[in-house]
């Protein structure tokens, strides 16, 4: 893809954004507890490839993908091609996951300027599907479509009317839901001033969201956790299509910066734990770096480890999912976690006295929230006498502070973490987070204590522990479409936070205790 450079790297600089820890992926399973896993050959000709992989892994790829343009339909060159590597694929046992691409806008299309070209291509898929034996592919057209690296990207009333346009001319040919499923495909990032919801061409069209999420390690940027690579995207496509199921179209992880072995494991994990996730197709190609996990001869262990596991299925033919209405699956919204209402009021006091602490002396920006938090039974220090200002808030802690704002209610049940026993300062504080659904953890299984809070993640904290009330937009052009937007507009309505000095809101940096207090002082009172 000659746009594909451009498309990383605007996403690569955007995940940086995204704070250690964001919003993570619930540990509900999916509905299936099945993975379904695929892959872009390195091959032309993919038969060979995926049977050497199937060798080596034990297991079978679901999914093949392929890209494609209408102009593989023309000329003596390029006629063969989309047969060819549909059927590659098909030969493999796997089912195509094809990517459509096209060097025209969105409006030609919608308008039914490219119409023969699509007709033309869409007729040399029908006759890969008319020789029969259960053939069927996905197709996602105009993939990435919400960046303004692609010739049809940032037209999102266009670009709808045109996934159903070409949707159409297939459905004409005679190719419906039991040989053709539709996917929308968007990137994992949107350019600006659209989000992934203002593209999506509605439920009647799309059978499967698919996405372009990918750890670009030092390659480009820097290393991102799988949760931080995915987490957000699913949840946003949740808020727009919780029914339906999802499947990365795109994806994969860098060798350098991290562990990619512990990195490819875990997203066999990911996938398995959410709710309506099924499945991905791994980007193994050796393009802007080497994304490869498989050589042709030799398979990175953290895959191995993924193909291992008994939630990881081979389906061929999908027959299932090729039958007339939507794709059979179970998925859906996430489970109804919160089981204790959040808090009508808080607990604080109106007044505040001398603190106490050494480490904390007259004049300072936060004295005065220092006093009050103590007063109110918030926080009391540490045990050395000390409150320590500049030491970063972990989650630990910020736990901690909304339950005894929130007036330390009981709870009748621990959190269900590894990383949070019993009898800690904070498991009760934990568990009384997760049962009012103001957190699901960072990972399946785990809350990570120790782990810093930033100040994207502490607005969120916030916003949440009111019902996440609506406002207007953020007003920092550092925070535009992210997962804290919302939240960070808000806490800037109620004056709660004005940002920096430079404009900036600086979502990433990590909150001290001396700011955490201010920070809840000026949202109590």
């Amino acid at each position: 893809m000659r746009t594909r450079l451009v498309s990383l790297i605007v996403f690569a600089l955007m995940s940086s954004l995204i704070p250690t820890g964001a919003i993570p992926v619930s540990a509900a399973e999916n509905a299936s507890g099945t993975v379904y896993a695929g892959m872009y050959s390195s091959e032309f000709f993919s038969t060979a490839d995926f049977d050497a992989f199937a060798g080596v892994a034990g297991k079978r790829m679901t999914f093949g993908g392929t890209f494609h343009q209408p102009f593989e339909s023309e000329g003596s060159n390029w006629a063969l091609n989309t047969e060819t590597l549909l059927e590659e694929v098909w030969q493999g046992q796997a089912t195509p996951f094809a990517n459509l691409e096209v060097t025209v806008s969105a409006f030609t299309i919608a308008s039914g300027g490219y119409d023969a070209q699509i007709t033309a291509w869409a007729n040399r898929v029908k006759g890969w599907l008319d020789r029969g034996g259960g053939r069927s592919l996905f197709i996602a057209p105009l993939q990435e479509m919400n960046g303004d690296w692609v010739p049809y990207g940032l037209d999102p009333g266009n670009f709808k009317l045109a996934f159903k346009r070409i949707r159409d001319i297939f459905r004409n040919l005679g190719m419906d839901e039991t040989k053709v499923r539709w996917v929308f495909a968007p990137n994992g990032w949107s350019t600006p001033p659209y989000s992934q919801v203002d593209y999506y061409p509605g439920d009647d069209v799309v059978d499967l969201i698919g996405f372009s999420a990918y750890n670009f390690g030092s390659t480009l940027d820097r290393w991102s956790s799988v949760y931080e690579v995915m987490g957000g995207v699913f949840d946003e496509a949740r808020s727009y299509a919780p029914d339906k199921p999802f499947v990365l179209s795109q994806t994969a992880s860098s060798r350098f910066g991290g562990d990619r072995d512990a990195w490819l494991a875990e997203m066999f994990n990911v996938v398995a734990n959410d709710p309506n996730a099924l499945g991905f197709v791994y980007f193994n190609l050796n393009r802007e770096t080497d994304w490869r996990m498989w050589t042709g001869s030799s398979l990175a262990p953290g895959f191995a480890t993924g193909m291992a596991q008994p939630a990881t299925k081979h389906l061929w033919p999908m027959t299932a999912w090729f039958q007339p209405g939507p794709v059979p699956f179970g998925g859906g919204a996430l489970p109804p976690v919160p089981t204790i209402p959040l808090p009508t009021d808080f607990c604080f006091s109106a007044t505040t006295g001398d603190a106490g602490f050494a480490d904390v002396p007259a004049g300072q920006f936060y004295t005065e929230p220092v006093s009050w938090a103590v007063t109110s039974g918030i926080t009391t220090g540490f045990t050395d006498g000390t409150f320590r200002p500049a030491d970063v808030v972990t989650r630990a802690q910020l736990a901690v502070f909304l339950w005894r704002l929130s007036c330390s209610p009981p709870v009748s049940a621990a959190a269900s973490f590894s990383d949070v026993p019993a009898g800690q300062y904070f498991s009760e504080a934990v568990a009384w987070l997760v049962g009012t659904g103001i957190t699901s953890g960072t990972a399946p299984g785990r809350f990570s204590p120790d782990q810093a809070v930033d100040r994207g993640q502490m607005a969120v904290f916030l916003h949440r522990l009111v019902g996440e009330p609506s406002s207007g937009a953020p007003g920092f052009p550092d925070v535009s479409d992210q997962y804290f937007a919302g939240a960070v507009a808000w806490l800037a309505s109620q004056g709660i936070t004005s940002g920096y000095s430079d404009g900036l809101f600086h979502a990433g940096d990590a909150v001290n205790r001396a700011q955490m207090v201010t920070f809840l002082d000026r949202f109590a009172r």
